[in-house]
């Protein structure tokens, strides 16, 4: 009776897993946090100072889950060109909201914020620049063997051997043009240092940062073999502290993004390897510019009209 129960609740939560997927719970985790750091923005002037700065802390905490499931997805996508695109319009649809609510009340300023998704895109930019120039080298490889190699022949005959196949290796869903070796890796190259510079001349919020973790999570998961969130936590720690340290130099005040270290963990709980259902996959592209509009109508009937 007791194995039968066991037996039952374990299809349960199969049978749940294969239509949520097991990144779910991080991303509703992340989308919580997200919601205090909106909340935090889009209602500053109305929240008690303390209040306030205890939710821009809590989103801040959003950042490495969101960035670490980039990683993820782009290893794991069936399709990059699909996976950018849908990425490209959350944000864009995202931003078009921004605009046209939030720079006419006043929260936006002078209209130049871009929104802090935009260093998600030149993040997936720099990732997908790094996986085209790193397999880049010889399509094929040669090896040479010693003919009749024993002590009675003392043979000098070698025998070449060459790979049949270009021993790239790319994840399945990554569409690489069929260029050159030198045009992809050119390409690449040009890729990465267009994305790195990028973020100092757009006016993303935390643009620098965020496209830095995003290649610390993308190291991390391509070199480390062993206890990935060891090695991620100690390249993150040493980041924050170079990046905040540059802050301070610049500003003269501490910056709160340190905080961000504080869910680091949390992107490599254990998981399995179930696919979420497409409709639970678009849901979390539309949660983004959906709970901005729905806090703009809330600032707006509640707070302002």
């Amino acid at each position: 009776m007791v194995n039968d129960t066991i037996k039952r609740k374990s299809i349960q939560s199969d049978s749940f897993l294969c239509v949520t997927g097991d990144f779910v719970y991080k991303k509703l985790f992340g989308c919580g946090l997200l919601i205090f750091g909106s909340i935090a923005w889009i209602f500053r002037g109305f929240l008690d100072p303390s209040v306030q700065s205890v939710f821009e802390l809590l989103g801040i905490m959003s950042i490495p889950i969101f960035a670490h499931a980039l990683v993820v997805g782009l290893q794991k996508s069936r399709n990059s060109g699909h996976y950018f695109l849908r990425l490209a319009a959350t944000v864009f649809l995202a931003q078009l909201i921004i605009y046209l609510w939030a720079s006419g009340s006043g929260i936006v300023g002078n209209g130049s914020f871009l929104d802090p998704m935009y260093a998600l895109l030149i993040g997936f930019g720099a990732m997908y620049g790094l996986e085209v120039l790193v397999p880049c080298g010889p399509a094929k490889i040669a090896s040479m063997r010693l003919l009749e190699a024993n002590a009675q022949t003392k043979s000098d005959r070698f025998d070449i051997r060459v790979s049949p196949q270009d021993l790239s290796v790319y994840p399945p869903g990554l569409k690489v043009p069929s260029w050159s070796v030198a045009m992809l890796q050119l390409f690449g190259i040009s890729l990465v240092v267009f994305c790195l510079a990028l973020p100092f001349f757009l006016p993303v919020h935390l643009g620098v940062f965020i496209v830095l973790l995003i290649l610390v999570f993308y190291a991390v998961e391509k070199v480390v073999s062993g206890p990935k969130a060891v090695a991620a936590f100690l390249c993150m720690a040493m980041l924050l502290a170079t990046y905040m340290f540059i802050q301070f130099r610049i500003s003269g005040k501490p910056d709160p993004v340190g905080v961000a270290i504080a869910t680091v963990f949390i992107c490599y709980l254990p998981e399995k390897s179930h696919r979420p259902n497409r409709w639970i996959r678009y849901a979390f592209y539309a949660f983004y510019p959906i709970h901005i509009l729905a806090l703009f109508l809330i600032r707006q009937i509640f707070f302002v009209g």
